[in-house]
């Protein structure tokens, strides 16, 4: 008999969790289909309490400038590698006294968030692309720019040339910006220069 009612709970309990797991999505849905993100946040996005809306996204400061700086700079071309992005994040961690890792694959998911936009999408849920509840710090412009980059659809800096090959990959010491170039005439023909702008 024991063994019977040992089953008999086990199932009930199974039942109960399984609803209750329908109950968690069905919110889940129906909070993207309202514009809010029902998951765990990104790096630089915090779940804060909005007295209207229960938990909404806020920008986490000063991750959020750091990584807009860094999403910015990747879509010019002041940054090129992924390796560069880390580089550059890691280096303003150190400079806001933030003890933060960041992996290679944490700098491509920081590149190619949509919530940073402020716009929401889930494709697994059929949930498409509309304008979130909450604020983001970069455009809906830059974000697609980057995500081309990715697709290797962007056209090339037109200020590239591989005679000045450093341009945008060597910083200044003094104000951590890349620097400008021009050619020099030397004795045996012209030479690549590189200075800072904004540098005295």
């Amino acid at each position: 008999g024991g063994k019977f009612v040992e089953t008999v709970m086990a199932a009930a309990a199974e039942l109960e969790r399984n609803q209750n797991q329908e109950q968690v999505l069905r919110r889940m849905r129906a909070r993207l289909e309202m514009g809010f993100s029902p998951f765990c946040p990104p790096p630089g996005l915090v779940n804060k309490k909005d007295a209207i809306h229960g938990k909404l996204l806020t920008p986490d400061e000063p991750l959020a400038s750091i990584y807009k700086q860094a999403i910015g700079q990747f879509r010019d071309g002041l940054l090129i590698t992924l390796n560069e992005v880390k580089n550059y994040i890691l280096q303003q961690y150190q400079i806001h006294g933030i003890n933060k890792k960041l992996s290679i694959n944490g700098t491509r998911n920081i590149l190619s968030e949509l919530l940073y936009t402020g716009y929401i999408e889930y494709k697994p849920w059929g949930i498409p692309l509309q304008k979130g509840r909450h604020e983001g710090f970069i455009t809906l412009e830059t974000y697609n720019q980057v995500q081309a980059k990715f697709a290797g659809k962007e056209r090339p800096r037109k200020d590239y040339s591989l005679y000045f090959s450093l341009r945008s990959l060597v910083l200044c010491d003094s104000c951590g910006r890349p620097y400008t170039a021009s050619s020099s005439k030397g004795r045996n023909g012209r030479y690549p220069h590189y200075w800072c702008n904004t540098s005295s």
